[in-house]
């Protein structure tokens, strides 16, 4: 109560193993229960962590990178459906209850190991630091969202050429080596097998109106890893 802004990020992700029942209990009722409670308390601005995975994964390549309003029509998974259910929940109470929504959509950022950073840098995910930076570029940026409910694509983008994103499963050392020399050789001898990712999610939105991008991404790790 009194509180001018709520950051809502509580939602459990298939990172661990969870029951389908606990799915909607937490992340659809739990959301629920948020936002009804923030509308009582008069609380009419929500930053919500959503995910990509509320718009679908691996969008069509002739349309990537694609914008916040594309959508799948069918996701694949409980987690996919819950997350969207949590974007349907924001919009049903910016609409009826005079609420603000901003909906912050990341990619996957659990935690990894070290050694296992940088592939994922490379296979489309981000560092936990860059989303929490969105969240608190988000609560400043008011004045420059119009719409009541308000999604931005948090995610990284690559440097491939269109060309090159077709051919990342075919070429993958050629490419790597074209844009970050020695590290294909470099994961090949930890025993990681690289998964190139193209720019599958346009993040030009939250650059412009949030002035956010990713600041870890995998040419800052590659330039300060921890192992040799």
């Amino acid at each position: 109560d009194g509180a001018e802004i709520l950051i809502h990020c509580a939602s459990i992700h298939p990172w661990k193993q969870y029951t389908n029942q606990q799915y909607m209990d937490m992340n659809v009722k739990g959301t629920w229960n948020v936002f009804q409670t923030a509308s009582e308390l008069k609380i009419d601005r929500i930053i919500l962590t959503s995910s990509i995975a509320a718009s679908g994964y691996s969008p069509e390549l002739e349309l990537c990178p694609v914008g916040e309003d594309y959508q799948r029509q069918s996701l694949p998974d409980i987690y996919s459906l819950t997350k969207y259910f949590q974007e349907q929940i924001a919009r049903h109470f910016c609409a009826y209850k005079g609420l603000r929504v901003i909906a912050i959509r990341p990619p996957n950022f659990t935690p990894k190991p070290q050694i296992q950073i940088g592939a994922a840098l490379l296979s489309g995910c981000l560092l936990v630091d860059d989303i929490a930076s969105a969240h608190i570029k988000a609560v400043d940026a008011w004045e420059k969202i119009q719409n009541t409910f308000e999604p931005f694509f948090v995610t990284p983008m690559f440097p491939y050429s269109k060309d090159e994103e077709k051919r990342l499963s075919t070429e993958t050392k050629e490419i790597i080596e074209k844009y970050y020399p020695g590290a294909y050789d470099w994961f090949h001898k930890q025993n990681i097998k690289i998964h190139l990712a193209p720019s599958q999610y346009d993040n030009s939105k939250a650059k412009k109106l949030l002035g956010w991008q990713p600041e870890y991404t995998f040419s800052w790790w590659w330039n300060n890893k921890f192992i040799k």
